[in-house]
């Protein structure tokens, strides 16, 4: 990916988009201007990323894209990224010489284009500039427009400041929201699929896709940021090369380029989506996160059977879920790493970790806990190739064994008993606090009756001594 030589963030362009009545979504002014011939070519989508299908339904939201440097890459290669907050407003609160449209209601999106995905950092400036722009009534003063962009240049930001990559990312929040789907997805995203996000809303589906990209140690900072072969890995080998030429991303895809995607002959893909025949068409997906209902639909009986949860996972899962805070500011100083954003990536890193250390244990028994046929396919992929390849020394003070390795609890027969029977997370919670409460009836059973045998050895004891006496 692309980035300047000083290591300094880069803003491109601001863009106003606007929606007209009979052109559809159209680039209505650019500063620096954009050439003529790169809208006509290799940014001709731009205008459909920056207004996403279904925008004319909410009065504001934002959507997260990426554009090409080249022709010959229109979704691999270097890419700029793009971050736009879109707004729509009644006609008539503007004058009449302004209006330009017979529709109801003005649309209207602001766009920043960016060498570096800081969406979230560039998301909060955005939404304060596009509602004084709106606020103004006067679309047709640009001078907004031009001191936003040179706001945005003088203030450097440097690479190296990495919580600009995480800003507007809430990994709490996501954890409640999918539970122990969170794995799976994770898993999956790390077999170069097809995958779509789905849902209605652009901007809950673009912050979800980013949100499970942050997880993978490196990947928004670094991976997504440079050229693969001139970033460096640690010791672990990490970032994971995940997205290539043959493999790509796109956290939001207008429908108008659903066929150049589907005719690119990629390996594999990750992509956001709001249109509703994307959905409903799943023969170029081989899996749908839907962000509204928090699910997870597979289309294939293999893929369902790779990820098939173990039992490890399943802890794995359940411990993230009984740790995240509820409120990170509300918890006193003791315990205010554990469940905290960073807290959670250092668990799926220590996932990770274990994961590729137990991989490179050629047919282990240690595959296992992590599902056989999984180890199997992700080892396939093109990214592990390379991570292999490059070598990974700190993989060799690393204890191969899944973090949750162990014989099943009662909690663990309790998962999976909800799990075939198809309960719903608070039907599954019941059944295994119910599993833990029959174990500690148990429990406290088979300690009464170990202190009344003790009781009974003790009194034959006594009785056997004074026979003897006798």
């Amino acid at each position: 990916m692309s980035s300047d030589s000083s290591g300094d963030c880069s803003v491109r362009h601001v863009v106003v988009v606007d929606f007209h009545y009979q052109n559809g979504c159209q680039i209505d002014y650019s500063f620096p201007e954009i050439e003529s011939d790169k809208i006509a070519t290799i940014w001709r989508f731009l205008p459909h990323l920056s207004i996403p299908d279904g925008a004319h339904k909410t009065e504001e939201g934002s959507v997260f894209f990426t554009i090409p440097t080249s022709v010959e890459h229109p979704f691999g290669g270097k890419r700029i990224f793009g971050i736009s907050y879109y707004r729509q407003i009644d006609a008539n609160e503007v004058p009449l010489e302004d209006r330009k449209t017979p529709r109801s209601t003005i649309l209207k999106a602001v766009v920043v284009l960016i060498d570096q995905p800081y969406f979230g950092f560039i998301h909060a400036k955005l939404v304060a500039i596009t509602k004084a722009y709106f606020d103004s009534k006067d679309f047709s003063n640009k001078e907004i427009i031009k001191e936003f962009y040179d706001s945005l240049s003088v203030s450097s930001i440097k690479r190296e400041e990495l919580h600009f990559y995480h800003i507007g990312i809430n990994l709490s929040h996501l954890i409640k929201k999918f539970r122990h789907k969170i794995l799976l997805i994770f898993k999956l995203l790390l077999l170069e699929q097809k995958v779509l996000f789905y849902g209605a809303s652009a901007e809950r589906v673009c912050f979800t896709f980013l949100s499970f990209l942050s997880i993978y140690p490196g990947l928004l900072s670094q991976e997504l940021s440079f050229s693969q072969s001139s970033e460096p890995k640690d010791d672990m080998g990490f970032p994971l090369s995940l997205f290539s030429n043959e493999c790509v991303f796109e956290p939001y895809l207008p429908l108008q380029q659903l066929e150049s995607l589907t005719l690119g002959k990629y390996k594999g893909y990750l992509v956001g989506a709001t249109n509703p025949l994307m959905r409903h068409k799943t023969d170029w997906i081989d899996a749908v996160v839907d962000v509204e209902e928090c699910s997870l639909t597979l289309t294939s009986s293999y893929l369902t059977s790779v990820l098939s949860s173990t039992v490890a996972d399943e802890r794995f899962s359940q411990y993230l879920i009984d740790h995240v805070a509820p409120d990170i500011e509300t918890q006193d100083e003791r315990t205010q790493w554990e469940g905290s954003e960073e807290w959670i990536r250092a668990q799926f890193k220590l996932y990770l970790v274990s994961l590729f250390c137990c991989s490179l244990c050629q047919g282990s028994a240690l595959w296992a806990d992590f599902n056989d046929d999984y180890v199997v396919m992700l080892r396939s992929t093109q990214h592990y190739s390379k991570w292999k390849e490059k070598g990974q020394p700190g993989m060799t003070e690393i204890e191969p064994q899944h973090p949750f390795h162990g014989q099943m609890s009662p909690s663990d027969v309790g998962r999976r008993v909800a799990k075939f029977v198809g309960l719903n997370d608070v039907q599954a919670s019941q059944i295994v606090a119910d599993a833990n409460r029959a174990m500690k009836t148990v429990k406290e059973t088979m300690g009464s009756l170990w202190s009344t045998a003790k009781s009974w050895f003790n009194q034959d004891d006594e009785d056997s001594e004074e026979k003897n006496t006798d």
